[in-house]
């Protein structure tokens, strides 16, 4: 599950099932995650993106919405069963033979940008087993070419202000 709360702790109203589940269960937000390990926030439009690491399978890349069912554990990756109608599929899904556990995110929208145009607004993320970061565009689902590879077991990205991407 994703969780979503006020900052003093208390759980907001517009949560999607706080009218129909009761105390701290109100707080989720969305549900069907097997490892969402981390989750980034774009600065400038509120989209949500998390990476939910996989079991056997997949590594999925998930936008959340509020009172989406990312279908674990009935699905994994790209799925096939017939889905509830709250479902929501990967944006990204990668089978076992390319990495392991899809971790570390970060939007680039930094004051200052030292990468091209055309990075402005994209999705970072890595695989921890295969030591690549690759970008992706958050409105399309669309991936690109390995930005960095040959990484030793990244775990966390970060945007800072000065444009520098961390890892």
């Amino acid at each position: 599950k994703i969780l979503r709360i006020n900052p003093d702790g208390s759980i907001p109203e517009d949560n999607p099932f706080y009218n129909e589940l009761s105390g701290q269960q109100r707080a989720i937000y969305a549900y069907g995650f097997r490892n969402p390990f981390t989750m980034a926030i774009d600065p400038m439009t509120g989209t949500i993106i998390t990476n939910d690491v996989g079991s056997n399978n997949f590594e999925e890349v998930n936008a959340v919405i509020a009172g989406g069912n990312y279908g674990w554990a009935q699905e994994e990756g790209p799925g096939t069963a017939p889905f509830p109608d709250n479902y929501v599929a990967p944006l990204h899904a990668y089978d076992h033979g390319v990495g392991c556990a899809v971790i570390g995110s970060a939007f680039y929208r930094p004051a200052l940008q030292h990468f091209p145009p055309e990075y402005t607004g994209r999705y970072f993320f890595a695989d921890y087993c295969e030591g690549i970061i690759w970008t992706m565009d958050p409105a399309t689902g669309n991936v690109f070419p390995p930005f960095a590879t040959g990484i030793e077991r990244p775990i966390a990205l970060h945007t800072a202000p000065d444009g520098s991407l961390y890892y």
